[in-house]
Formats: structure tokens, C-alpha cells, sequence
């Protein structure tokens, strides 16, 4: 008997090569996912590399099954399969320009926030500063985030996060800013960025922005909290402008701007102007000491600042003061109340009458027995506007009343005490200018004005005074009238207590804002870490609700019955 035998069956190399393509195809495409879930930072070359491994092994895996590929597709129901690949592909390429042009560069202003605090919303302010970037000048953000140093240290990796979103937000405002996130330490980029902006190291944790046409002109931020960034966005496109100059004024017992040394036994003692000067120079401001007046205020000065004077201003002094501010100065005030400065006088005169009368507010007491104690009544007024979450700290502080107001003056109070705030009254002389007596001794119940501005209001125009503008337009353009503004302060240490989450360093700030008319950076307020959890929390009104509703159901649905009822009338029509 013969024995047959069964011819062995070859794998043919081609099949080889194929698997081997489609492996290199899925593996390059997995490491690109991977590299971008993780944020990883590729170069140019990797990233072009990883996409050639993805066509190259596509292209072998389809040339060694060109067959089967070509029967396929000319098989009975491959024109109903090729509709359907390009009603996937129709539908991916909508969805890529929706997110990924359409919404993020055009419709990023619009949102739904339904957090508490509004945590995921830039400020108006924000839109506003970013807005005014050009086209002409574009500016690019780069944040640095030492990611693995970072976790090391045990920082909250959310925090990190909500940090990219948030500069993700600040991409989709404009599509003249630029948005970035590296690595300081291993990105190739970074190294890159710091040699050619000419910087000696990166910020850890922190950004730079700069103009795309000159990287040398740019503004380093130490740190990712949304009032940072876009200040430093602000003081970028103010790069070109002049400074404001501020003047602190010393010879009276103010407080200095340089540390100092506590006393012993009394650690409040070396509290200092020096965190503020600094804040005030990381906002382009010109800071210099002025010891004396009596010779006039400089004619560069645009806010002038009294902070805790303990010994009296002389009569020339006050005089220049008086006409520095009669014709539309600038002036930051803290009284202190065991002080003789002699200003309560002045402040009368703008109806600010000063109570001499330390504050104890027991309900908000920070140590029981001192008189530090927070607040959290605030006005109305843009200064300090959007600060409702966020307590100011007080120490010895007194408080003012509201006295006779001039004609074409507005008061306001930024600040109170609670409610159940005492302060003991003791005698005193009447001040000068102010519309009370002097009040008895005894204890006075609160809320006391902590903090309060006043500001000289436009003077009406009469039919004489417009035919007057009328013939000085025709010779030369006339100036605004300047405002006369001041803002007082109830107590020296304001402007040197400071602890996270505290309003103080914001409000000092924004006062030599507003008093300088730089109102464009006011209301950009830090996130309060104390709360941060509560402003994430979803916090849904009736008008949300019927929002989320409309988004969510009804326009969906609505969307689908208008595109049944259209494929309907196309096809009575065949």
C-alpha cells in the first residue's frame, strides 16, 4: 500500500509582514494616546517619528491584503459600508471642529457654571485683559509644572488639574494667546523658552508670558492662581507704558517700608510695609519715600500714602495736603488710634469723621483676649467688589462715621464690623471740621465703617458753562477735571497682616488701583483656599436648572425631530 502524504501548510511570509505591520501601526498609536493622557513632553522629531511607525505600518498591512481589501469593497453592499465609514468619519470631523476650533476659539466666553463659587469662570476683568490682546502683537502663556518633584512633595494632584483647565480656559478667550504647559526639568522646550527669553532659571509652579514676535519682553508669574496670570498679563501689555509713582510719606512715626525686628514679648510689633511695597512694585508701580511735604507735593505723584503717622502733620504740611487734594489728588490713609496725626481734621472735610476707639469684635476674634479680629461686610463699591467670601484681618483698630458730606461728594462705606462689635469710648477733644461732639465716654455698639472712600463727583455742566466749552473746543481740547479720591483705612497693621485666604494684601493693592484709576486690574480676586471645596460643589437655582434642562433634553431632542422631519419632506419629494 502506498502512503499518502499531506503537503505541510506554509504561513506565507507576506502574512508575517502584514501582523508585523499592524503591531508597529497599534503600538505607535497607543504610545501617542499614552504620551497625551499622561502629558508627556514629546519634541517635534518624536511626535513626527511615533505618527510615520502609525502610517508606515498601516500602509504595509494594507498592501499585503490588497486582495481581500479590493474584494471587499467591491462586494454586494460595500457602497452601503462606504456611506456608513463616511457618516463616521462626517460625524468625528464635525466633533473635532466643534471642540477643538469652533468652541474653544470663538464661543470660549460662553459657559455654564455650576459651581458654587463659579470656580471654573475667569472674571470679567480677565476676559477684559485678555481681549485686549491684538492680532498684530500675539502673546504666548507657557506654565511650567515639575510634575514628578511635585507628587514627590505630596501636592494635590487635583489642585494640579484644575490648574490646566483653568489655563486651558485662558486659550479659549483669544485666539491671540497661546497656551502651554511644560515641564521645567525634563521638556526640551523649556530649556529652549529660558535661552531665548534670556532668563537665569524657570518658575517652579509658575509661568511666563511674552510676545511671540520679541521673547525677551515678558513677565515671569510665581505661581498659576488665575489673579497672578492675568496681572502679569496686564503688566506685559502695560510694558511700554510709564509707571505710576507712589509716595509713602515718613517723618511722622509711619511705618516703615524695610523690615524690622519685633519688639520682645510682642511679635505684632515688627509688622511692615515691606510685602507691600514689593506687591506694589509687582504691579508697575514706582514706590519712593517723600520725609516731608511742607514744600508741596511732587508734581509726578499720582497716589500719595499716610500709613499709622503717631506724630502731628505741621500746619504747612496740612496746607499742602488740603490743596494737594482740592485740586484732584490721590490719597491712601491708615489712622492709627493712638496716634496724633492731626489728619482726622482733613478727612472731616470730606465727611470722614475718625473715632479714635479701638474695635473689639468677640464674635470674630482670631485670639480671644486681643482686638484682632476678621470681617466679612463688605459694600458695593468696585474696590472691593467680589471679596464677600474672603475675611480681612484687623488689629487695633478704630473707626469712622459718616459726617457731613460735601456737595459733589460720594461716601462710601467698603467695610464693616459685625453687629456685635463694642468699642470703648473714651474723652476726647472734638476734632476739628467734624459735625459731632466729641462722645462721651462709655462703650459704643458696632457695626462700626472700617474701611471707607469717598470721591468727588463730576461738576453739572449749565448753559454758561457750555457755551464756555464750546468756545475752548474751538481753540484747544479741554481736560477732564480731575476727581479728588481717598480711601482711609482704620488701622496701620491692615497693610501688614497677611495669611492665605485673607483679603488684606487685595484690598491694599486694589486701593492704589482705583485711587490711581487703574481700575482695569480690580477684580481679579485669588481663590480662597478656606473654601475651595465648597465653591466646587454644584449649587443649582431654579434658572440653572431649567438651563441644564434645555441643554440637555429638550434642544437634543428638538434637533432630532427637526432633522426627521427634514429627511421626511426630502424623501416625499423623490
Amino acid at each position: 500500500m502506498s502512503e499518502t502524504h499531506t503537503p505541510e501548510r506554509r504561513i506565507p511570509a507576506s502574512f508575517w509582514l502584514g501582523l508585523v505591520g499592524a503591531i508597529a501601526a497599534l503600538l505607535g498609536l497607543l504610545a501617542l494616546v499614552w504620551f497625551k493622557v499622561e502629558n508627556k513632553e514629546l519634541t517635534a522629531a518624536q511626535n513626527w517619528a511615533l505618527l510615520a511607525v502609525v502610517i508606515v505600518g498601516l500602509l504595509v498591512w494594507a498592501w499585503v491584503n490588497r486582495a481581500e481589501l479590493a474584494t471587499m469593497l467591491t462586494s454586494r453592499g460595500a457602497a452601503l459600508n462606504t456611506n456608513a465609514i463616511l457618516s463616521l468619519l462626517a460625524v468625528a470631523a464635525i466633533a473635532f471642529v466643534l471642540n477643538y476650533w469652533l468652541i474653544p476659539r470663538h464661543l470660549g466666553r460662553y459657559k455654564l457654571d455650576l459651581t458654587a463659587g463659579h470656580y471654573y469662570t475667569l472674571s470679567e476683568q480677565t476676559k477684559n485683559v485678555v481681549g485686549a490682546i491684538t492680532a498684530a502683537d500675539p502673546i504666548e502663556l507657557v506654565a511650567f509644572i515639575p510634575e514628578d518633584s511635585y507628587r514627590q512633595l505630596g501636592g494635590d494632584v487635583r489642585a494640579l488639574e484644575l490648574n490646566r483647565k483653568r489655563l486651558e480656559e485662558y486659550g479659549r478667550l483669544s485666539g491671540n494667546l497661546s497656551v502651554k504647559t511644560l515641564d521645567p526639568n525634563i521638556a526640551t522646550e523649556a530649556r529652549q523658552i529660558r535661552e531665548e527669553s534670556s532668563l537665569p532659571s524657570l518658575p517652579q509652579l509658575g509661568a511666563i508670558v511674552r510676545f511671540k514676535k520679541d521673547p525677551t519682553a515678558l513677565e515671569t508669574i510665581q505661581g498659576l492662581d488665575e489673579s497672578q496670570i492675568t496681572q502679569g498679563l496686564s503688566k506685559l501689555l502695560d510694558s511700554k507704558g510709564v509707571k505710576r509713582k507712589v509716595y509713602f510719606l515718613t517723618g511722622h512715626g509711619e511705618m516703615p517700608l524695610t523690615q524690622v525686628a519685633p519688639e520682645p514679648g510682642k511679635p505684632l510689633s515688627g509688622i511692615n510695609l515691606a510685602a507691600y511695597k514689593n506687591d506694589l512694585e509687582q504691579n508697575r508701580y514706582e514706590v519712593a519715600e517723600q520725609p516731608l511735604i511742607a514744600t508741596g507735593v511732587p508734581a509726578d505723584c499720582d497716589v500719595l500714602v499716610s500709613i499709622g503717622a503717631r506724630t502731628a502733620f505741621s500746619e504747612a504740611e496740612i496746607t499742602a495736603l488740603r490743596t494737594y487734594l482740592k485740586d484732584g489728588g490721590r490719597f491712601l490713609v491708615a489712622l492709627d488710634p493712638e496716634g496724633q496725626s492731626g489728619l482726622e481734621g482733613l478727612l472731616a472735610e470730606y465727611g470722614i469723621d475718625w473715632q479714635a476707639n479701638v474695635v473689639q469684635d468677640s464674635q470674630f476674634s482670631l485670639q480671644p483676649g486681643t482686638d484682632l479680629f476678621v470681617s466679612l461686610t463688605y459694600g458695593t463699591h468696585e474696590l472691593v467688589r467680589g471679596l464677600e467670601r474672603y475675611p480681612a484681618i484687623f488689629d487695633r483698630a478704630g473707626y469712622f462715621k459718616r459726617g457731613a458730606v460735601p456737595t459733589g461728594v460720594d461716601y462710601f462705606d467698603l467695610m464693616r464690623s459685625s453687629t456685635g462689635a463694642k468699642a470703648q469710648v473714651r474723652a476726647a477733644t472734638a476734632v476739628p471740621g467734624a459735625t459731632e461732639p466729641a462722645p462721651a465716654p462709655g462703650e459704643a455698639s458696632g457695626p462700626f465703617d472700617l474701611l471707607v472712600a469717598v470721591s468727588t463727583q463730576d461738576k453739572p455742566e449749565t448753559a454758561e458753562d457750555e457755551k464756555a466749552d464750546d468756545k475752548k473746543a474751538e481753540e484747544a481740547p479741554a481736560a477732564d477735571e480731575p476727581r479728588t479720591r481717598i480711601v482711609a483705612v482704620s488701622s496701620p497693621s491692615f497693610f501688614g497682616l497677611t495669611m492665605p485666604g485673607a483679603a488684606n494684601t487685595v484690598i491694599a493693592v486694589d486701593a492704589v488701583n482705583w485711587l490711581a484709576d487703574n481700575t482695569k486690574d480690580l477684580g481679579i480676586k485669588p481663590l480662597n483656599p478656606w473654601e475651595r471645596e465648597q465653591e466646587r460643589m454644584i449649587q443649582m437655582t431654579t434658572a440653572t436648572r431649567n438651563k441644564v434642562l434645555l441643554f440637555t433634553f429638550l434642544l437634543p431632542l428638538l434637533l432630532v425631530i427637526a432633522a426627521g422631519l427634514v429627511v421626511g419632506v426630502a424623501r416625499s419629494r423623490r
